[in-house]
């Protein structure tokens, strides 16, 4: 799954960052992965959600345009993630809780 995630940022633009991916949802049924999403800078911190185990892949929220560098992701329930990532060029950890496409 990481080569396929890998290959469609290359493709499009942005990944040159460290990002995140879990499964969350029922039964984790909805692949989410995080990542600056920018072709040449570490900026515009990106949620991306999959609900074909990872063969296609939607923008689900532009979370942070600014400068966003590293990203973590944790499942909170069954209709909620959390997401933290540096954010304000390395001068902050941002937390937030993001609720689950429908």
């Amino acid at each position: 799954m990481w080569r396929l995630t890998q290959a469609l940022l290359r493709a499009d633009a942005g990944g040159t960052c460290e990002g995140s991916t879990i499964a969350a949802g029922p039964k984790g049924g909805t692949l989410v992965f995080s990542t600056p999403f920018h072709d040449t800078k570490r900026a515009n911190m990106t949620v991306m959600t999959s609900n074909t185990a990872g063969k296609s892949w939607d923008v689900w929220q532009n979370i942070d345009p600014g400068p966003s560098a590293y990203s973590a992701l944790v499942a909170l329930s069954e209709s909620s993630v959390g997401l933290v990532y540096e954010s304000k060029g390395y001068g902050a950890i941002t937390f937030r809780t993001l609720a689950l496409p429908a």
